[in-house]
């Protein structure tokens, strides 16, 4: 009896992951891409460049909007975590602190909509060893070239669906008029179409429902095939 209930429980293990694994993964996609702090108002680099990250990760919500994250590191020589990230954009900067032994790092991030564009931040540098504090305007500027453009799919089949549409209201007002000239032909055409497209909405059902049963077989089948394999080769063993 207890090498029975031990298999079952293997049987059941086996199905259960089987189902699992036919469970869809959903993940954002993410972008690694170049980041260059200029000085306020031009294209130069600036000075405190030499502590940002020259790179950026770029997540895509799938909204229309991204979520951009890079860091600052610094030596802890230069004091106490002495580059700060006060506001991005005019908002509150989302930003951690991190102390990794000799050196210190601010990750910081914010959103945007349009990776193109500049956003600027204000920073506050203050370095107590040679009496440096300054609070000053930086720009923060991506090299978003290799990230797709968003929803290129998604406007290629809104068109789609717009022509699709302006095809069905054409359809309609031709059937119409046809139905102001020939009132029962109209209505068994109605009806026809009706009929078919209840048909076609039951087959629909039927092939999903099929689909379902079969995933789920295929699932248990192999869970079963498994758990007997395993009993008869212990069964054999002894």
């Amino acid at each position: 009896m207890y090498f029975n209930k031990k298999y079952l429980v293997v049987l059941f293990l086996s199905s259960l992951f089987m189902l699992v694994a036919w469970t869809p993964n959903v993940h954002a996609d993410n972008y690694t891409v170049p980041l260059a702090v200029l000085k306020d108002g031009t294209g130069q680099t600036s000075y405190a460049a030499s502590y940002f990250s020259n790179s950026a990760n770029v997540v895509d919500n799938g909204d229309g909007t991204y979520v951009v994250t890079s860091t600052i590191t610094t030596d802890k020589k230069l004091g106490n975590f002495p580059v700060q990230i006060l506001s991005i954009d005019g908002g509150g900067a989302n930003v951690s602190q991190v102390d990794n032994g000799d050196s210190q790092t601010v990750t910081y991030s914010y959103q945007t909509n349009d990776l193109t564009e500049r956003h600027n931040a204000v920073i506050k540098v203050d370095v107590d060893n040679i009496d440096y504090h300054h609070t000053y305007n930086v720009g923060l500027q991506l090299d978003a070239s290799s990230i797709p453009a968003p929803d290129a799919e998604k406007s290629s089949s809104e068109s789609s669906e717009d022509n699709q549409n302006e095809a069905d209201d054409a359809d309609k007002n031709d059937q119409s008029e046809a139905a102001s000239s020939d009132t029962q032909s109209s209505d068994s055409a109605s009806v026809a179409a009706a009929s078919k497209n209840t048909e076609n909405n039951a087959n629909t059902k039927d092939d999903s429902l099929k689909q379902i049963g079969m995933v789920i077989g295929t699932g248990l089948g192999l869970g079963v095939v498994g758990a007997i394999g395993t009993i008869w080769f212990k069964s054999r063993k002894k």
